[in-house]
């Protein structure tokens, strides 16, 4: 069998040959490399020590290459699960607690982030894209506010979506949570102080 012939296979390390020997690699010159079991099993032992103490530096440009091939993974991915719906729903059984883990991880690190899409989803609202990037800028404002002032803000609806406001940037302010708390749900009437003069009196 030539080397394309095994390159299209896609050849593992350890198949076993009608003569007993193990493969190993391919070497540098384009040869395949098959030797006895007991190379393998060094190969192996030398392999998963290597992957051990460089750990990080595999994660790390491994990360790097899907953020650089983020499209073209992700459209054979998609052909992949298309082609073999089972393989789908079996993928994303065994990955649903790993899923879990990862966005709660998320919105611990941006928890402004949980707050934002909290409030759209009770505005029952779709908001539009301009207007999202604007909330949630809020959001983050909010967040370094409170981070700051060692004060907890809230960013508070106006008009509270629950009287009919709306999820936009013109009805939202950053208030403390305190304040926040204390209004509730109920409509606040902003009015202008009046201050009144001291009449001038005679006599």
């Amino acid at each position: 069998m030539s080397l394309n012939q095994l390159s299209n296979q896609r050849i593992k390390r350890g198949t076993q040959r009608e003569d007993g020997l193990f493969f190993i690699c391919y070497q540098k010159n384009g040869t395949e490399y098959w030797a006895a079991r007991d190379v393998l099993d060094r190969c192996i032992e030398s392999a998963r020590r290597w992957k051990e103490k460089n750990r990080e530096k595999m994660l790390a440009k491994q990360r790097e290459y899907q953020r650089k091939n983020k499209e073209v993974l992700n459209e054979k991915r998609r052909a992949k699960f298309k082609a073999n719906p089972e393989l789908y729903r079996k993928y994303f059984e065994s990955q649903k607690a790993n899923m879990r883990k990862a966005s709660r991880r998320y919105y611990q690190s941006k928890p402004w982030v949980k707050c934002a899409e909290e409030a759209r989803r009770r505005s029952r609202i779709k908001p539009d894209p301009a207007d999202n990037k604007v909330i949630g800028k809020l959001y983050a404002t909010c967040a370094r506010i409170s981070k700051c002032t060692g004060i907890a803000h809230h960013v508070d609806h106006i008009t509270p979506l629950c009287a009919g406001g709306e999820h936009k940037p013109s009805n939202l302010r950053i208030i403390t949570a305190v304040e926040n708390m204390r209004k509730g749900g109920r409509v606040e009437i902003l009015t202008k102080d009046i201050t009144n003069e001291p009449s001038d009196s005679s006599g």
